[in-house]
């Protein structure tokens, strides 16, 4: 079980642009970790832009860490998209239906 959350090339602290990878699996077993490392990017950036598409296992603690990180960031006024989705996240997201979750909102 592992799990890989980068900041990519574009990332920009001033610019408050974060581009952050998730690799691997997002379940149960890398929730808290995955929540924690997702957690502490907040105070850091205002615009997310997740790169989902080489998730290759998530479920439902996967799913609501995603949901977490998203109210969050949003009740905070920043803004996260999702840019690339895997079939698997896309699958979960389908399931609860919440595939609008990752869509571009503007910040509120």
């Amino acid at each position: 079980m592992s799990l890989q959350i980068s900041r990519l090339k574009g990332s920009n602290r001033r610019s408050g642009k974060c581009v952050l990878s998730i690799v691997g699996e997002l379940t149960i077993y890398t929730a808290a970790e995955a929540k924690q490392e997702l957690l502490e990017c907040l105070t850091e950036y205002s615009d997310f832009h997740l790169r989902l598409d080489e998730v290759e296992e998530i479920d439902s603690a996967g799913f609501q860490v995603l949901a977490l990180f998203t109210r969050e960031a949003r009740g905070q006024g920043k803004r996260v998209v999702g840019d690339a989705c895997s079939a698997a996240v896309e699958d979960i997201l389908a399931l609860y239906r919440q595939e609008e979750l990752l869509m571009a909102v503007d910040a509120a």
